[in-house]
């Protein structure tokens, strides 16, 4: 764990009688490994790698649904939410994509009010795909959604 200088006190007074149940070389070496910035340096590397991924699915997203979908929370981490105009409801979404060899998730289990839910989303992640699946996967989603 990682805690402010100020917080410090505070947790070794709270939890002093705490069994740390990761072994202490393994702290080491994390500890090493933030240290020498590594950490840092491999954020980065993830952060671009994954900056490139979403602008590919933007993309082709727009390039191939077009004014069909339209795209939520585009800089919202490792997915995006896709609201359809085209009458398709979330389960018939899911499934349509489901029967393409395409996995994506339903919006509605995280809708605090479902009244104002319209249930024609769903959430759409990229961060596990590699680079070179992802417009072949934005493919086979506008023909199991568009039929195009």
């Amino acid at each position: 764990m990682v805690l402010p200088q100020a917080w410090l006190e505070k947790y070794h007074k709270c939890f002093k009688m705490y069994q740390v149940s990761v072994p202490i070389i393994e702290q080491k070496i994390i500890q090493q490994f933030m240290h020498l910035g590594h950490f840092d340096r491999h954020l980065r590397k993830i952060y671009l790698i994954n900056k490139k991924k979403h602008a590919i699915l933007i993309h082709a997203i727009q390039t191939f649904m077009g004014n069909n979908v339209i795209i939520h929370a585009k800089n919202a981490g490792l997915h995006i939410l896709l609201e359809f105009n085209n009458g398709l409801t979330e389960i018939e979404l899911i499934t349509k994509a489901k029967n393409h060899g395409v996995k994506v998730y339903p919006v509605s289990i995280f809708w605090m009010r479902e009244v104002y839910y319209s249930n024609n989303m769903v959430l759409l992640g990229f961060g596990g795909i590699p680079e070179s699946d992802i417009l072949d996967g934005v493919k086979l989603l506008t023909k199991a959604w568009l039929n195009y």
